[in-house]
């Protein structure tokens, strides 16, 4: 009978805490888990993983179960440049921007989805990106491509 079953907390919980129906709790039934009143609140830490270990009763019989939690990480850190360099260029000249002369990172992040946007353009010349002959250029620049 589902009715008379309790899940206890006995361990567990390192990167957070529980509550049911909006309060701390350490014990609820499989009702309260179909109401959806039961939450894992993580504590916003950098931690990727945390578990807990319920051990399951109807008041004769019981059982222990580590309930595995898996957290994804938010971006939450802007990205910073690595390389920035002085580009000189020869009047009436151009020069290709290398990942050498520009590159950036993010932690939280893969580095080739960094996007470089052209805020502010240059008083004299133009930072052009040809997507192939012919073409128009853009005001914004994947890394992966320098």
């Amino acid at each position: 009978n589902l009715n008379i079953v309790r899940v206890v907390i006995v361990d567990g919980l390192q990167h957070g805490h529980l509550t049911v129906r909006g309060g701390k709790g350490f014990i609820f039934t499989i009702n309260d888990i179909r109401a959806g009143v039961v939450c894992y609140h993580h504590d916003d830490s950098d931690s990727t993983k945390d578990f807990i270990i319920f051990r399951i009763t109807d008041g004769h019989h019981q059982t222990r179960h580590k309930f595995p939690i898996k957290i994804l990480p938010k971006d939450d850190s802007p990205p910073f440049l690595i390389t920035n360099m002085l580009v000189e260029v020869s009047e009436g000249q151009m020069t290709l921007l290398r990942g050498s002369t520009l590159k950036a990172s993010d932690m939280d992040s893969s580095d080739e989805n960094i996007l470089f946007n052209i805020t502010r353009l240059p008083q004299a010349g133009e930072v052009i990106k040809i997507p192939g002959p012919g073409l128009t250029g853009y005001p914004e620049i994947l890394m992966q491509i320098i």
